[in-house]
C-alpha cells in the first residue's frame, strides 16, 4: 500500500455506508440537526500501517505500507488501467486528468498534498459517537469493512 500519507499520523476511517446512514437520518429530521457540525469519526484510530496489518489479517495475505512524495503517488495512480466508470475515489484517482492540466499541480494533487500535512499534524485523529447516535447503528471497524470487500482487496 502506497500512499501520501505518514506512518505515524492517526485517523478513525469511516465507511461510506456509516456516512449515508447519517446522513440519511439527518434528512428525515433535519430541524433538530439545524446548526450543527458532525465531525464524523470511525470506531478505531488507526496508521496507516495498522491498516495495512488489519487488510493483511483479513485478507491473509501480507500487506504493508510505505509513504511516497505526492508527486510518485499520482504517478503510480495515473499508470495504472482506467477502471470502468464507477463513483469512488479509486476510480478518480485512476483518472490521468486528475493529476494532469494546464498547472503543474492540479486541484487534486493539491488537496491530497494538504490532506497529508494535515494527518500528519494530527487534524484528522479522534472519534466520537455521532455515526452510531445520529445514524441508529456502531460504524463499521476496517476488519467488518475489509471482510465485507474482501474481493477488491485481494
Amino acid at each position: 500500500m502506497l500512499a501520501p500519507f505518514s506512518a505515524t499520523g492517526r485517523h478513525a476511517p469511516v465507511a461510506a455506508e456509516d456516512q449515508a446512514r447519517l446522513i440519511a437520518a439527518i434528512l428525515q429530521h433535519p430541524t433538530t440537526h439545524v446548526g450543527k457540525t458532525y465531525p464524523l469519526f470511525g470506531p478505531v484510530e488507526l496508521t496507516h500501517p495498522e491498516i495495512a496489518a488489519i487488510i493483511s489479517q483479513v485478507i491473509g495475505k501480507e500487506v504493508g505500507y510505505q509513504q511516497v512524495p505526492i508527486e510518485q503517488f499520482a504517478e503510480i495512480l495515473t499508470s495504472r488501467p482506467k477502471r470502468s466508470a464507477q463513483n469512488t475515489a479509486m476510480a478518480m484517482y485512476s483518472d490521468p486528468g486528475a493529476f494532469t492540466g494546464g498547472s503543474a499541480k492540479t486541484f487534486l494533487m493539491q488537496h491530497l498534498h494538504e490532506v497529508a500535512i494535515d494527518h500528519s499534524n494530527g487534524i484528522f485523529a479522534g472519534t466520537n459517537n455521532y455515526l452510531a447516535e445520529i445514524g441508529g447503528r456502531q460504524p463499521m471497524t476496517v476488519e467488518e469493512f475489509v471482510s465485507r470487500n474482501r474481493e477488491t482487496f485481494v
